[in-house]
């Protein structure tokens, strides 16, 4: 039983490899900065966020550590909070027009979270199901479909393990 190491009888307590090098950014307080390499998002004060200029000067130093943003990891598995699914003959004659206004609100809603992400674009003809990362997003697109082609929608609140499900149609 003496030989046996316990969690809390390990030096510094936690995880005694990081601990026990005793780095020196912890020594002078220094808060580790967390950036994705993906899509340039940055974590600081446990807040993600989108700046490129900053991106640009942290890419690199010490005490930035690159990893995958929440949003980078939810694509990378295909997991997604959210489904769209837009039905209309109108959209078989302007598609390009339509996926250009799915990508600008994923651009849009990236500004205020950037871990609104769409998961996948699936194009059925006159059917176009849309994925996203966020129920948020999700919610955004049909409403910029309502808003710009008219026709109806319908939003179907999920429960908090569920998917948030948003159906337009014309």
């Amino acid at each position: 039983m003496r030989d046996r190491v316990r969690w809390s009888e390990r030096p510094y307590g936690g995880w005694p490899a990081a601990r026990a090098r005793g780095r020196d950014d912890e020594v002078k307080g220094f808060v580790h900065t967390l950036v994705c390499p993906a899509c340039h998002a940055i974590l600081q004060d446990n807040t993600w966020f989108v700046d490129e200029e900053r991106y640009g000067q942290l890419d690199g130093r010490s005490g930035v550590w690159p990893t995958l943003c929440p949003g980078c990891l939810r694509v990378a598995r295909g997991t997604y909070k959210g489904e769209v699914i837009l039905r209309s003959r109108l959209l078989v004659l302007s598609k390009s027009a339509a996926l250009d206004l799915i990508s600008n609100e994923e651009e849009r809603a990236r500004c205020n979270d950037p871990l609104s992400r769409l998961t996948a674009v699936e194009d059925y003809g006159d059917e176009i199901k849309v994925l996203t990362t966020t129920p948020v997003l999700a919610e955004r697109i049909g409403r910029a479909f309502r808003r710009v082609y008219e026709g109806q929608l319908e939003i179907q609140d999920a429960a908090p393990q569920d998917v948030h499900r948003v159906r337009w149609h014309r």
